[in-house]
């Protein structure tokens, strides 16, 4: 009985071992996309902006060019 209970001890150690392995990994890429995340954010808004000018641009070429409608 005595080496059943060393390898269930065994076992039980490898697997909490193993989930706590797979939490500080899962930590860590949480950390890292929580530091990225902002960076991301200005880039998306950045380029939202820009798509933003530019239809309100082609929007303005058009009003001005436009024949008039009476």
């Amino acid at each position: 009985m005595g080496q059943l209970d060393i390898h269930l001890a065994q076992s039980v150690a490898a697997e909490r071992t193993l989930q706590a392995r797979r939490l500080a990994e899962h930590r860590m890429e949480m950390q890292e996309r929580a530091e990225l995340a902002p960076k991301h954010r200005e880039i998306v808004m950045t380029r939202i902006a820009a798509r933003t000018h530019t239809t309100g641009l082609a929007l303005r070429l058009h009003l001005i060019h436009a024949p008039t409608m009476r």
